[in-house]
């Protein structure tokens, strides 16, 4: 079983966020202003001896690679910032690697596919006190906008791939790179592109690519990540949680999760450098709980046949997710991962009677397993949007905060969630014109079939839970709608603010 941890190459300057963030800005600059807000929750987190390294240094990415080696850590999976048409940031310590071939350093990609909005700036304000651009055209709060494209934009994007797929490091399946794509449901025409990239790999020598969905479910994907602590969590509807709760929590999920689903351990969450008393934290972490969170992930892992377990993260200083060494447990959380992946191979009868113990608490009384699990996964999503929605208020937020000017809005869906989102835009005064729906239904507001000559609107914003991509096709081409977006895509946006 091969252990792959997330890594943020947020580590260096680069122009775009000394424009947006303040001059000299990378991610230690939110860490070193993070500040405790009650007992028990330590902050800032220091790196060990003060290490606040610089990932364009050749010598910090060898003792990362080395690392990697002596806590049998099998790959990294650096996050892709790519945008379309060629825009790309925070490149530059993966291209760095590909030419510096003496660094022994697995690694893979996860395309961050989301647009860069101001989710610390303008909204909520951040911790650091920096201002940020306010520039022509980004009126809407996006920084960069994520665009697909079409085939020739696709070929640009995976002609820049293909050095790094083609490099010996370069982690791959059966010959086939592994290709993580954060938001595979966000991606209109997916299966095309998939497609059009297998027969650019094969041309190139490959055999293809082996794709994984991080946030969400998709049939193109071979595995998808369980990703952590987002999965199990659902909300962050307080500032404080309980570590040792959510980490039994992810174990039971993991028991009961399909079988194409790749686990994921995290060492800790708290992005209050981030956000301020506006974030999340979740307190009690401990090297000893995460040894135990991942040697039972890791037995889990071995009874279903995984090849593969994430950890999230290698690195996220600014959101408490990191493995590295800091200065108040030194290198415990990598000795746990080293750990917990040997002493997984001889679990013992009392272990797994309390691994029993701990899905038999978690798991609500008197539910069991459909045959049709889809069926229960459709049905945990769309609770998990409505849930999301519902509490927007209680977290101090407002949909229309993640718009900064009037938007004419129209609503594709009038399910559940749709009514759920309609009813709080009304509440909010938001400008919503109509909503569409393939069924005849009297609303609050008028309701249209999607073959109507639908009247003009700035935004679209799809509630289905499984059928966005194909939406998104069927409506692409009306010059009436401006900008198409999924109910899941604005609430990760506001929830980010």
């Amino acid at each position: 079983m091969k252990t792959i941890a997330m890594y943020l190459p947020q580590f260096h300057n680069i122009p775009e966020n000394d424009a947006w963030w303040g001059e000299g800005y990378t991610e230690w600059t939110a860490v070193k202003a993070g500040k405790s807000y009650a007992e028990g929750h330590v902050q800032p987190h220091i790196p060990y001896k003060k290490n606040y390294y610089n990932l364009l240094e050749k010598t910090v990415m060898q003792w990362q690679a080395d690392l990697l080696h002596k806590y049998q850590i099998d790959g990294l999976c650096f996050y892709h910032y790519y945008f379309g048409n060629g825009r790309k940031i925070l490149e530059k310590p993966a291209e760095n690697l590909l030419e510096w071939t003496d660094i022994d350093m697995p690694f893979c990609f996860s395309w961050a596919n989301e647009s860069w909005i101001r989710s610390w700036s303008k909204f909520s304000g951040n911790t650091w006190n920096m201002g940020c651009a306010t520039k022509e055209g980004m009126d809407d709060g996006i920084l960069i906008p994520q665009v697909y494209g079409n085939k020739n934009e696709w070929e640009v994007h995976f002609n820049y791939l293909l050095p790094f797929f083609l490099d010996d490091r370069y982690l791959k399946k059966d010959g086939k790179p592994i290709f993580v794509i954060y938001y595979p449901q966000n991606i209109p025409m997916l299966s095309e592109m998939v497609s059009f990239w297998e027969n650019l790999a094969r041309k190139k020598g490959l055999e293809g690519l082996y794709y994984i969905g991080q946030k969400g479910y998709s049939k193109e994907c071979q595995i998808n990540i369980q990703s952590e602590p987002a999965y199990s969590s659902s909300l962050y509807q307080e500032l404080f949680h309980d570590y040792e709760d959510i980490s039994e929590q992810l174990i039971s999920n993991a028991y009961f999760s399909q079988k194409n689903t790749a686990f994921c351990g995290f060492p800790g969450y708290d992005d209050t450098p981030r956000r301020g008393e506006k974030g999340t934290a979740f307190l009690g972490s401990s090297p000893e709980l995460f040894y135990l969170q991942m040697k039972y992930l890791y037995y889990l892992g071995r009874i279903r046949g995984n090849e593969y377990t994430f950890i999230n993260a290698w690195n996220e200083w600014g959101e408490g997710m990191y493995l590295e060494p800091d200065e108040q447990f030194h290198y415990a959380y990598l000795e746990a991962v080293y750990n917990a992946k040997q002493d997984s191979l001889n679990i013992s009868e009392k272990e797994k009677q309390q691994i029993i113990s701990i899905i038999d608490r978690k798991r609500k009384k008197g539910i069991c397993i459909p045959e049709d699990y889809e069926v229960l996964q459709h049905k945990a999503r769309v609770l998990r949007l409505i849930n999301r929605i519902l509490t927007l208020e209680d977290k101090g937020k407002t949909i229309s905060q993640y718009f900064e000017k009037k938007y004419s809005i129209a609503i594709y869906g009038m399910g559940v969630v749709g009514k759920t989102l309609t009813k709080r835009l009304i509440a909010e005064n938001a400008d919503i014109r109509y909503a569409i729906d393939k069924r005849k239904i009297d609303y609050l507001i008028p309701v249209y079939a999607p073959s109507y000559k639908l009247p003009r609107i700035d935004m679209l914003i799809v509630t289905t839970v499984d059928d966005y991509e194909l939406i998104y096709n069927e409506f692409s081409g009306n010059d009436n709608i401006k900008r198409i977006i999924s109910v899941s895509e604005l609430l990760d946006s506001i929830e980010e603010t």
